[in-house]
């Protein structure tokens, strides 16, 4: 990897059940530039009998070592399901860097170890987990400025992007849209769509009057539907992000 890509930011990923030794051999492999640490508990759950991790007892503490063991910054991540704020928190505690919420919208991992293993035991879950919005709400609303955060699942478009930093997001991933770019036009495809992306986000700021990340979170932004139900009665205050800011110029 790091022949193809020297220069690169390359993230080694590895299962929060790991070892701290474990995690510090991830990132030597493949000289990291940081480490990912995945959350997939409700996809464990879901493998066959005796494939899937069905104990996550003593990760907190694992996360902890593996801060500890390794020399680069730590990333927790959740695979699709999203984050509460509980869990921040907890993880919080841990030193970690950075927390990505991988919220309900984009891949689902249910539903792939449905088709892969039983879609009947599959099926009640198909809508297990929070939306990225909820989760960016709930995680920043709960860790202040003490972790970046990063905003996937479901995001497809520069719009996408643009409500994720303005949430408070400090990055917004996009992995299955490139997938199926590449595998219908290559390399092109996949140079076009994150040019288009880009453009989107560039013509949303165009339109706010945002010249830069600081102004685009001082716009007024209103919740609404079930995201902002589901928010209300988590007891988040909503108006603060629908009174907040003015025009800058």
């Amino acid at each position: 990897m790091r022949e193809e890509n020297p220069d690169g930011f390359i993230i080694a990923n590895i299962g929060c059940s790991a070892l701290p030794e474990h995690a510090r051999e991830a990132v030597k492999m493949i000289e990291a530039d940081a480490l990912q640490v995945h959350l997939n508990a409700p996809q464990e759950a879901m493998m066959p009998q005796g494939e899937g991790d069905l104990s996550f007892r003593g990760c907190l503490q694992k996360i902890t070592g593996m801060v500890k063991t390794v020399t680069v910054p730590v990333i927790v991540k959740e695979v699709g399901f999203g984050m509460a704020k509980e869990q921040a928190v907890m993880l919080l505690s841990t030193g970690i860097k950075a927390l990505d919420v991988g919220g309900k919208g984009g891949t689902n991992f249910i539903k792939i170890e449905g088709y892969r293993y039983n879609r009947e035991v599959a099926q009640p879950f198909l809508n297990w987990g929070l939306s990225t919005a909820v989760s960016l709400i709930e995680v920043v609303e709960s860790t202040g400025s003490q972790l970046e955060i990063v905003a996937t699942g479901g995001i497809r478009s520069g719009l996408d992007v643009a409500k994720a930093l303005s949430l408070g997001a400090s990055l917004a991933g996009v992995a299955g849209p490139l997938v199926r770019c590449y595998y219908h036009g290559g390399e092109t495809a996949v140079e076009q769509y994150l040019r288009q992306l880009l453009q989107e986000l560039k013509q949303v700021m165009l339109m706010l009057g945002t010249p830069n990340l600081h102004a685009l979170r001082q716009r007024p932004l209103v919740i609404l539907g079930e995201t902002g139900k589901w928010l209300e009665r988590r007891g988040f205050d909503l108006c603060k992000y629908a009174l907040r800011g003015g025009l800058i110029m």
